[in-house]
């Protein structure tokens, strides 16, 4: 880094390095705009030599006797790289102090993050952390008060783990509270919450399957029963909430109940057919839920046929006795 800078900052009084950081101090060329392409031409050089981002602190200018008080303020910029991230020109304008006071306290609802977590829905929480992390970033308070803020929220989350799984996330505490900028902070809650959500989508899931098979067994066994209906599985079979059981059969089916129920009686009518070409045309109807309409079940049949009942016998070759 310091062969790289020493090149292209022609005004170099002083390069050194001061621990794992690269001090430079360069006379004032006057032209803010110029200094600010060569910065930018020395952190671009950098990152394609070596593939990590670079974060320059940049002082005011001042007198060389006042290079104490510059170091101080560079570090102060540099520090603030927490919320700006990596990668990033820091410059004296960019810092608000952490003890403003009207900072005041961070508003955030907790529990609806908590919600769709438990509920498996990544896309609406991964969005809500983001908001989270976007109000701790305006904020802008002093380091600590932020990662308090990140810290509490993550044990509220971890605690809808699994229980095997909670020490784990707890040994992933100290990571979390060295990490130096917001945004590694963010994609690491972020990487933790998700592998929590998903689990409850899995949970959730294997749930919902069970339901529409319960579903699908209970048509399949009362397919001949014209009281077949959702509110009747609903209330007589399941004892669960119609509006629920219908949204959640199209979703696992991607057809409505009443659509799939006709699809399925028409199916069974064919069956039929093929075995008892010479059945009645009023049984079948009986056979396939349609009770006495025989009627409605031949209108039925042809919409999802293409032909009546005795077309269909006619077309697959039986003898008609309709």
């Amino acid at each position: 880094m310091k062969n790289i800078a020493e090149e292209p900052l022609k005004q170099t009084v002083l390069s050194s390095t001061v621990g794992e950081r690269v001090l430079i101090a360069v006379e004032d060329p006057g032209d803010t705009n110029e200094l600010y392409a060569c910065i930018g031409h020395i952190r671009e050089t950098f990152r394609l030599y070596y593939k990590i981002d670079l974060t320059v602190a940049l002082s005011e200018p001042d007198d060389i006797t006042r290079a104490r008080a510059l170091y101080k303020q560079t570090m102060e910029c540099l520090n603030h790289r927490f919320y700006l991230g990596e990668g990033s020109l820091i410059t004296r304008r960019d810092i608000v102090r952490a003890d403003r006071p009207d900072a005041g306290e961070l508003m955030f609802d907790e529990d609806h993050l908590m919600l769709q977590m438990k509920t498996g829905r990544w896309e609406e929480a991964g969005r809500v952390i983001d908001q989270f992390f976007h109000k701790v970033s305006c904020m802008q308070t002093g380091v600590p008060t932020a990662k308090s803020y990140v810290i509490q929220l993550y044990m509220s989350m971890i605690r809808l783990g699994h229980p095997d799984a909670i020490p784990g996330y707890m040994d992933k505490l100290a990571a979390l509270m060295e990490m130096e900028t917001l945004q590694a902070l963010q994609a690491f809650f972020k990487d933790i919450a998700r592998q929590i959500t998903m689990g409850y989508y899995e949970q959730t899931k294997k749930k919902h399957c069970a339901i529409v098979e319960k579903m699908l067994r209970v048509i399949g066994e009362h397919l001949e029963n014209p009281e077949l209906s959702l509110n009747w599985v609903a209330g007589q079979m399941l004892y669960m909430n119609s509006d629920y059981l219908g949204k959640l059969f199209k979703k696992e089916t991607k057809e409505k109940f009443s659509g799939y129920v006709m699809k399925e009686r028409i199916r069974k009518a064919t069956e039929l057919l093929e075995r008892r070409p010479d059945m009645k045309i009023f049984e079948l109807a009986e056979r396939v839920g349609f009770g006495d309409n025989p009627q409605y079940f031949s209108q039925v049949f042809k919409k999802y046929t293409g032909c009546s009942p005795s077309e269909y016998v006619k077309s697959n070759g039986f003898p008609t006795v309709f």
